[in-house]
């Protein structure tokens, strides 16, 4: 559970406060987590979809989910 930055260089612990086992790294090298909307975009899914589940669940969706021209080129090739 090492923290790296961006170009690959170790951190330094700056703090631990409470029951916190994550160390906190500068704001400026941190890498930060996808959006819902930014992961569903990779995904090619159109931005008028709208989702009836939490994010957890969006997350999981988009994780799992096939990209729709991955699928459009493979169905290409079956006859």
């Amino acid at each position: 559970r090492r923290v790296y930055s961006a170009n690959g260089k170790m951190q330094t612990i700056q703090t631990m406060q409470g029951g916190n086992q994550h160390p906190k790294t500068m704001q400026y090298d941190r890498i930060r987590r996808l959006t819902p909307g930014e992961c569903a975009r990779l995904q090619t899914i159109p931005n008028w979809y709208e989702w009836i589940v939490s994010e957890t669940q969006q997350y999981k969706l988009l994780g799992n989910g096939w990209n729709i021209e991955t699928v459009k080129h493979i169905f290409k090739f079956m006859k």
